[in-house]
């Protein structure tokens, strides 16, 4: 134990590192238009990947996916081809380019469009 006496102080260091998180929906675009759509229903147990980082998550029932503790720089955010139902592709490709920055450190609100057809 260490102890301080009267009028001494102490000073530690610590390294800090700035994470940020990366978040969206996965959901069926039935017309393809790339926006979700009133009719449009969210893709549940879609698996997602930062592959880089060695991260998977899956959405939930709202198609929801969350990756937390992403660290600064760009990143690839891939949809796992092995989860998607049978007939189904992404609409926009299986790799989105993510980019964590200082000012850009939660990368949310991502909708990732999911059509029928090979």
């Amino acid at each position: 134990m260490l102890k301080i006496k009267d009028n001494q102080s102490l000073n530690y260091n610590f390294a800090l590192t700035i994470n940020g998180s990366v978040a969206g929906k996965v959901f069926i675009d039935k017309n393809a238009n790339n926006i979700k759509d009133q009719n449009e229903e969210y893709l549940a147990w879609v698996g997602l990947e930062i592959a880089d980082l060695k991260q998977k998550d899956y959405t939930n029932q709202g198609g929801n996916f969350y990756f937390e503790n992403v660290p600064l720089g760009t990143h690839i955010l891939k949809i796992l081809p092995e989860s998607l139902p049978a007939g189904m592709r992404p609409l926009n490709g299986y790799e989105y380019k993510i980019f964590i920055t200082e000012a850009q450190l939660d990368y949310h609100n991502l909708d990732l469009a999911i059509v029928y057809g090979n």
